[in-house]
This record gives C-alpha cells, sequence and structure tokens, in this order.
C-alpha cells in the first residue's frame, strides 16, 4: 500500500473524530441552554 494512501487514511480518521467531537460538544451546549433557560422561566413563573 502506498503511503499517501495511509496519510490519508489518517487524515479520514482525525477529521471523523473531530466531526464527532464537535457535534457532541453542540449537542451539550444545547442542553446546557435549554436547561438553563427553562430553570430561569420557572424562577420567573412562566415555565409550563
Amino acid at each position: 500500500m502506498p503511503p499517501w494512501l495511509e496519510l490519508f487514511k489518517g487524515y479520514v480518521k482525525d477529521g471523523g473524530v473531530i466531526l464527532g467531537l464537535t457535534v457532541s460538544v453542540l449537542g451539550f451546549i444545547w442542553i446546557a441552554y435549554t436547561g438553563i433557560s427553562k430553570f430561569n422561566e420557572a424562577r420567573n413563573g412562566k415555565a409550563e
């Protein structure tokens, strides 16, 4: 197998890891924002 193919496979793997981490962080931020906004609504008496 040529060395450039191994290099390309490494880049693809790293890209997948970075993409997965990005999706995880964005999901965490979204859940945290939703939780904080619901908590603030409950404090202000506006929660359903």
